[in-house]
Parts: structure tokens; sequence; C-alpha cells
């Protein structure tokens, strides 16, 4: 009976033919928690309970009827930066929508303008 151990090439290998590599499977992946907030935030209705730092529990109930949770924290963080003109909401909004600024080793790099002509008129002098 030939080895099964070994490649056609002549190589050892420590694969047996006919016989799966991986026998159990791919790992069952853990949930993450964004995948977790996607769903929550695509839903109509929060309902969640925990112990804050101070061993209270607190509760936390949001419904709607018209919005998804993600419409609703959408909403809240506009009015944040727009009414409290709340600076970390106003960056949050213009980082979510626009992407976050890439800083460049600290400088600022600005176009070139070139075609300006700016005209200075001449100072007038009064005769004394």
């Amino acid at each position: 009976m030939p080895r099964t151990d070994i490649h056609k090439d002549g190589i050892k290998t420590q694969f047996k033919k006919g016989e799966s590599g991986n026998p159990k499977g791919q790992p069952k992946k853990t949930e993450s928690i964004a995948n977790l907030l996607k769903e929550l935030g695509e839903g109509k209705i929060i309902d969640i309970s925990y112990e804050d730092k101070n061993g209270n529990i607190k509760h936390i109930k949001i419904e709607s009827e018209k919005h998804s949770i993600n419409t609703l924290v959408a909403g809240t963080l506009i009015s944040m930066a727009i009414e409290d003109r709340n600076l970390g909401a106003i960056k949050e909004f213009y980082d979510r929508t626009e992407g976050k600024v890439k800083e460049q080793d600290n400088q600022i790099i600005l176009p070139q303008i070139t075609g300006i002509e700016i005209e200075v008129p001449e100072k007038q002098t009064k005769d004394v």
C-alpha cells in the first residue's frame, strides 16, 4: 500500500490524501460590538437595563414608530452640533459625513493659488 503522507513530488506532508486539512471547520465568529450596534441601530426599539458605576440599575427605553434608532441618534447629533454649538458633536458629524482629516507630519498643506492680481491704490498726498 502506498504511503499517503508523501506528496507526488516526493515531499513529505502532514496531510493525508482524501482528508480535510480542517476537519472541525472554520471557528464560529463571535459577535462584535460594531455588529451589535448596527443591529440595534436599524431597529425602532431599544430597551436596555444596566448597572452604573455606583451600583444603581439604570433603564433606557427608546421607541419610535417612524424612524430607526440610527435616525434618532443622527438627529440628536445634528441638534447638539447646531443648537448647543457642541464642538465635539460638530467634529463627529463632519468626521462621519466627510471623513476624518488626515494629518501629514503636523503640516498644513495649502493649495497653490496663481493668477490673482491685486491692485493697491497709490497714497494720495495732501499739498500743504
